[in-house]
Parts: structure tokens; sequence; C-alpha cells
């Protein structure tokens, strides 16, 4: 009876550790792909007045894209920079949140790729010096009081990496069962 017991304790063991591995439902190869309302949730530690409260400002993300720029200027009084500059950004995904029925609650949602132009800055180094008697920022070719500056893009160069949520401040990886 007692062996019973045991074989029946461990199938159903088996059972919910099937079942909890299953419940990840996050499919997404290359920012593309889908993500279910409960693997941000358990990756958030959210429950739901958590998930109502922050879901507007959640965020997918999946490696890094590394931007390398030649920035020039000339200053009024003639003095030149040339000094390169590099911003690490997070490879932010486009995601459109799936709905309910009822369409009133979100259930998942849908990733369809990186966006255009990554724009969350994880680092910014070698940002331009302040010409004398005022500051230039560099952001493209002008003309300035302070003078001419050019700023090109040399090189840009993506690294894949873990799929990640961000919500309030939090960045966590997602479970992720590539499709092949």
């Amino acid at each position: 009876m007692k062996r019973i017991t045991k074989i029946v304790a461990l199938a159903a063991i088996a059972l919910f550790a099937t079942a909890a591995v299953a419940s990840a439902s996050v499919s997404v190869t290359d920012g593309v792909g889908h993500v279910e309302k409960g693997d941000v949730q358990s990756a958030l530690k959210w429950n739901n007045g958590d998930f109502d409260k922050n879901v507007g400002n959640l965020t997918f993300s999946t490696g890094t894209v590394s931007m390398v720029y030649n920035n020039s200027w000339i200053c009024q009084n003639g003095t030149t920079y040339n000094q390169p500059r590099t911003q690490m950004l997070a490879q932010t995904l486009q995601a459109t949140p799936v709905m309910s029925s009822n369409g009133k609650q979100i259930t998942g949602w849908d990733l369809h790729g990186p966006v255009a132009s990554p724009s969350k800055v994880l680092s910014d180094t070698g940002v331009p010096a302040v010409c004398p008697g005022s500051y230039v920022d560099i952001v493209a070719s002008f003309f300035s009081p302070a003078g001419l500056a050019v700023n090109t893009l040399a090189s840009t160069t993506v690294t894949p990496g873990v799929l990640q949520v961000t919500g309030n401040g939090v960045t966590a990886d997602l479970p992720n069962a590539p499709t092949v």
C-alpha cells in the first residue's frame, strides 16, 4: 500500500511540474512572437493590482544596439574638436496588446520585432565638450551660435540578448521558448 501511495504522489508531482513548465507561454524569435499576461506578472512579481496600475508603462526588449558617432565641431573662436561618441541602447520591441473577448483586459502581447529607433539609453560615453562661451548639443548637423557641428553615425552593432520586460522601473527576464 505504501508503494502505491508513493507512486501516486510522484505521479502527481510530475503532473504539476509539467503543467508549470507548460504554463510559460512565451515564444519569441528575433523579437517576433507572443507573450502572455501571466508570464509578465510572474517575471515582475506583480499581482493583478500591480499589473492594472503599471501595464501602461511596459516595454519589451531583447539585446542591445551600440551606435558609434564621429562628432566634429568648430567653435566660434576657431577651436576644433573631434570626439567619438558611443551610445548603448536597449533593443526595444514593438508590442501590441492582445485584448480579452470583452475588449477590457489585456491577456498578452504580440511582438512585431525591433522598433525603428531604439530610445532607451543604457549608457552614453564621449558626450561632446563645451565651446568657450556657450554649450553645443550634438544631435545632428546644424549651425548654432557656438559654431558648426557635425554628428555622423559611423557604425551600428546589434547584439542579441535575453527577452526582457520592463515595468515600473524594474527589468526582468522572461521565460522564452523560441520557435525554430
